[in-house]
């Protein structure tokens, strides 16, 4: 049973990284930069976040990914 909760970590874990980094950070930072880039007046800090969004996506995902994923893995290898 323990094999089986942490199998369903690991899965769980890789869908909310590609969730949190592919999707929230990074598609999610690029259309906040074009929706502020067409607003009128432009809003600097609307762009600023969304490049940062942009930027760390990689380790956003690493962190949302690494919390469910390695208790999963000690699950799986628990030899009791």
């Amino acid at each position: 049973m323990k094999q089986a909760i942490g199998c369903a970590l690991v899965v769980a874990g890789i869908a909310a990284a590609l969730w949190a980094g592919g999707w929230w950070a990074f598609v999610g930072g690029i259309a906040q930069v074009v929706d502020a880039l067409q607003a009128y007046p432009v809003n600097g800090v609307a762009i600023g976040l969304g490049l940062l969004r942009v930027i760390l996506a990689g380790a956003i995902g690493a962190v949302v990914g690494f919390v469910p994923i390695w208790p999963g893995i000690l699950m799986i290898k628990d030899e009791r």
